[in-house]
């Protein structure tokens, strides 16, 4: 060991060696034989991706291999809890299941891989289709149990016909990396757009910068988010047009890409337990998706080492500084009604006296008439009202209405 107290490079190299046999022994003991597809067929990461979580983040907070081993393998197959208990080794599934809980919820609490500074690891493009869209959003269901209380309306979302939870997340626009997750809302209850802006994923953003996404975020009040080409009523989109929707929808498909690898969670797709864990559970998975995308990027640059790709990411987002443009300022949002705790009272609304013609001297005053400044307020007879405009014939019976109810004061 060095003098300051830090080990030397061949020193860490063995410790790693001797972790991965541990590693390996472990496994092989409960799935007779270490083999590296059968691991990661069983556990979701590499066995490089393994060692990485457990030496930055578990060994500090006393989570042994077998807890890890035991949360992922929960995360990635979801058995019941007999099925578990048997591949384990545990006598009931009461002791299996209260081992998994523990790594799960320090590692969601502690695990500090999705950050928004991810995005700077990404070429910045400044001309085509998706100039300045430093992130890609979307948002994804996750199936849930049926509430058995009030809520099941919340939850029900009638795009996969059941009961979910809504994630949204925000990656690099050409890497992939995770940027920002949401903490997850119900499904039925809250659109795509209303997470980002409870998010305040814009707000974090530079003044140049812009989000790429599909249909549903294209709104006035957020003119930081890009949405492709909307096809005219009555009319077709242009050839460049089409090219241009084309093109976006490459880039932005890195989102899908990413939601693909979150459903291989066998836990993402189906949930038995309380909801209320379910956000927790995803905090986690999310957290092992972007260990994954550390060593098993989803869009590979083997044609560009990765010293020369940081270069030109630097050089792309300074150029982006200096060409880049603010964001619009979004339209005011129109109040409706009086502002809260006005003083300013409603003007009451006048009502008009319905005048037909001016009072006779052979007029009976048994016909329910009343006379005010020589005028006669009668009740208006269907002669009458036939001859008045078709569309008016709803107010003059109310006008009619009142002056019957004055008539018999």
């Amino acid at each position: 060991m060095a003098d300051d107290g830090k080990k030397t490079a061949s020193e860490a190299a063995f410790e790693a060696m001797k972790l991965e046999s541990r590693v390996k022994a472990i496994y092989g003991f409960y799935f007779y034989g270490f083999k590296p597809d059968s691991f990661n067929s069983n556990i979701g990461l590499s066995i490089r991706e393994f060692i990485y979580v457990y030496e930055t983040y578990c060994e500090k907070h006393y989570i042994t291999v077998k807890d890890l081993l035991l949360s992922l393998h929960f995360c990635w197959k979801y058995p019941e809890g007999h099925a578990g208990a048997s591949v384990w080794r545990f006598k009931c599934r009461q002791t299996y299941a209260s081992k998994i809980w523990k790594p799960i919820i320090i590692l969601s609490a502690t695990m500090k891989e999705i950050k928004i500074e991810n995005r700077r690891k990404s070429v910045l493009h400044i001309t085509g289709p998706e100039e300045y869209c430093s992130l890609y959003t979307d948002s994804t269901d996750c199936m849930v149990n049926k509430p058995k209380h009030g809520d099941a309306k919340k939850y029900y979302t009638f795009k996969r016909r059941k009961f979910a939870m809504r994630y949204a997340i925000c990656v690099s626009c050409d890497t992939g990396d995770i940027c920002w997750v949401s903490d997850g809302d119900p499904a039925g209850s809250i659109g795509d757009i209303t997470i980002n802006r409870r998010g305040g994923i814009a707000e974090q953003l530079e003044f140049f910068e812009r989000i790429g996404a599909d249909g549903a975020y294209r709104c006035k009040r957020d003119p930081q988010y890009r949405c492709p080409h909307r096809k005219p009523r009555n009319g077709t989109l242009t050839e460049e047009q089409i090219k241009e929707n084309n093109a976006f929808g490459a880039r932005r498909s890195v989102v899908e890409n990413v939601f693909a690898r979150l459903k291989q969670f066998q836990c993402m797709t189906r949930w038995r337990h309380n909801r209320d864990l379910h956000p927790i559970v995803a905090k986690f998975v999310f957290n092992m998706l972007q260990v994954k995308q550390r060593f098993r990027p989803i869009r590979n640059l083997k044609d560009v080492p990765a010293d020369v790709y940081e270069e030109l990411a630097t050089e792309s987002w300074a150029e982006a500084e200096q060409k880049g443009k603010p964001i619009p300022l979004a339209p005011p949002k129109r109040k409706r009604g009086r502002p809260k705790g006005s003083k300013n009272k409603v003007r009451p609304r006048r009502r008009r006296r319905v005048v037909i013609d001016e009072v006779s001297s052979d007029t009976d005053s048994s016909d329910n008439d009343q006379l005010h400044n020589g005028q006669n307020n009668r009740i208006i007879t269907d002669e009458f009202s036939a001859q008045c405009h078709g569309e008016r014939l709803d107010s003059i019976a109310r006008r009619t209405r009142r002056a019957t109810k004055r008539a018999q004061l």
